[in-house]
């Protein structure tokens, strides 16, 4: 139906389909066309060269940018604009896709949680298994994994 070009760049997370909106991250953008027709809604600029995969929720997508070592950084963006709602640089290098469950979480070599709305830390613990590979929410915890074999269920405390 529509082809074109992605930013003179490749991709290499799977877009997100928000609405009428393709969502992709390139080197150091990410953008919207829409679904439809392949037209460009939207393009922005970005910290760090590349982009980890989205958590789309309530009109915003929240993903994690990074270039080397210590430089991450965490943002929300508004899906309809593409404006940048806050971002944060992270404390240690991270690439994992966000998750929620009360908050914005995100693993590494330890769990932080962020408010969505102002991008204020909230929580932040280091696991003693480290390099938290993955996070998954639920309504009351959530569920970290490691690449090391290590699985283990977290309660939040509301």
């Amino acid at each position: 139906v529509w082809a074109r070009p992605a930013n003179n760049s490749s991709i290499r997370i799977t877009p997100a389909l928000y609405r009428d909106k393709l969502i992709f991250g390139t080197d150091g953008k990410i953008s919207s066309v829409c679904f439809k027709t392949g037209r460009s809604d939207w393009e922005t600029g970005l910290k760090g060269k590349k982009v980890s995969e989205f958590l789309l929720r309530k009109d915003k997508i929240y993903f994690v940018t990074y270039e080397r070592t210590n430089d991450s950084w965490l943002y929300c963006l508004d899906v309809s604009k593409g404006s940048v709602v806050w971002s944060r640089k992270l404390d240690h290098w991270n690439f994992r896709k966000p998750a929620f469950a009360g908050g914005v979480w995100i693993g590494g070599n330890e769990i932080q949680c962020f408010n969505e709305t102002t991008g204020k830390m909230k929580f932040k613990h280091a696991w003693e298994m480290a390099d938290c590979h993955s996070v998954i929410g639920s309504w009351d915890s959530i569920v970290v994994s490691n690449p090391y074999g290590y699985i283990a269920k977290v309660s939040i405390k509301r």
